[in-house]
């Protein structure tokens, strides 16, 4: 991060900052910015509370654009990766959109791959959610997955797999940028929040931010703080 941002500086251009939910260096970074240590830092996943979408798998998926954009990254790769992704993207909309009921054809196929029946309606996704659903069968079930390769297919898998949990870190992520967008009344008084800690108040009132963007700027100003913030705010345009 710091040879690439010295590059950027060099360039006059701005610099590049990853967030919380791209990698986990992008929590490290954020946690040594906003909350400090007093002794050496180590990087666990539990520090992350979007760890669900930083997985080893889609590294690639992840950062490659920003390794594109920052030349890091061939083009012909990225264009392979840009195409795999946008299969990965079509291929599970489809598979939502695919609704299974517990049919004789449906029952007689899944039977065959050796698979439980299904006893109610269940989409595509719902169905490859199943550990015991491997590539190959995913393959033989859903015709339209047959010509996907490994890399597209197992991504799918996962997507599938863990549906429920990514769609909510997802909601978290689009609900933490929409709360940041929030701004702060001029004459809002921080003092006697509860849930601010006396650090936080004083870097507050001192700094006195007009959104709770600006306010996430501010070292020491933790995700749990703009939380507070924000319901007090939501609490006062209601009162």
């Amino acid at each position: 991060m710091a040879g690439i941002n010295a590059v950027l500086a060099l360039k006059n251009q701005a610099p590049f900052i990853l967030k919380r939910n791209e990698a986990y260096i992008g929590v490290l970074i954020d946690d040594l910015v906003t909350k400090g240590t007093n002794e050496p830092y180590r990087m666990f996943t539990s520090r992350a509370e979007y760890r669900l979408l930083l997985r080893e798998d889609n590294t690639l998926f992840r950062l490659g654009e920003h390794a594109y954009y920052l030349g890091l990254m061939e083009e012909d790769f990225y264009k392979e990766l840009e195409k795999d992704k946008q299969a990965i993207q079509e291929n599970l909309k489809r598979l939502k959109e695919c609704i299974l009921t517990p049919s004789k054809e449906a029952l007689k196929r899944l039977n065959e791959l050796g698979e439980n029946p299904i006893n109610d309606k269940v989409d595509g996704v719902g169905l490859l959610a199943r550990d015991s659903f491997s590539l190959e069968k995913m393959r033989s079930f859903f015709s339209f997955l047959a010509p996907l390769g490994e890399r597209v297919l197992e991504q799918i898998k996962i997507e599938c797999k863990y549906n429920i949990y990514i769609e909510k870190q997802h909601e978290n992520i689009a609900k933490m940028d929409s709360m940041l967008k929030v701004s702060i009344p001029k004459d809002f008084v921080f003092k006697g929040i509860p849930g601010l800690s006396l650090e936080a108040v004083e870097k507050l009132e001192k700094f006195r931010p007009k959104s709770l963007f600006e306010a996430s700027e501010i070292s020491g100003i933790t995700p749990a703080n703009l939380d507070v913030l924000h319901l007090y705010i939501h609490l006062r345009k209601n009162s």
